[in-house]
């Protein structure tokens, strides 16, 4: 999948908006097999000021010595500007890659489930509708 496939996959998932609370986030992380458990995560909530906030916490934590990964909402130009690893962009190929590596098992989990996921899905009815759980 090209990085282009995999963002309009990604936003068709956002249907019906955003999901409050963090059971859904929790069980996709699980799903994933992420260690977020020992990470170590400063998130920062508000109306403004947001991401010139994060972009200096994170500024700092690089400074210090400590490996960095910085997500921000909306980009300007380019969706890969959400993502940094060490003030690094993620480059459009490793986006695609990550994508494409959620998406089969984030379809499986929820739609096995009948529970939705911690994205929105484009359904219409319900989570087992074709146009998102196809031939799972």
């Amino acid at each position: 999948m090209n990085v282009s496939a995999a963002l309009d996959w990604l936003f068709s998932t956002q249907f019906f908006g955003i999901k409050l609370g963090l059971d859904n986030t929790e069980k996709l992380l699980a799903a994933a097999g992420a260690d977020h458990i020992s990470a170590t995560v400063v998130h920062v909530a508000g109306t403004n000021g947001k991401g010139s906030t994060c972009a200096m916490i994170e500024a700092l934590a690089r400074a210090q010595g400590y490996v960095t990964g910085l997500f921000t909402s909306p980009h300007l130009v380019d969706f890969s500007e959400r993502i940094r690893v060490n003030g690094n962009m993620i480059a459009p190929d490793a986006l695609a890659e990550e994508i494409s590596f959620l998406k089969q098992p984030l379809q499986k989990f929820f739609c096995r489930r009948n529970s939705l996921p911690p994205i929105s899905l484009p359904v219409k009815k319900d989570i087992g509708n074709k146009n998102y759980c196809g031939d799972l």
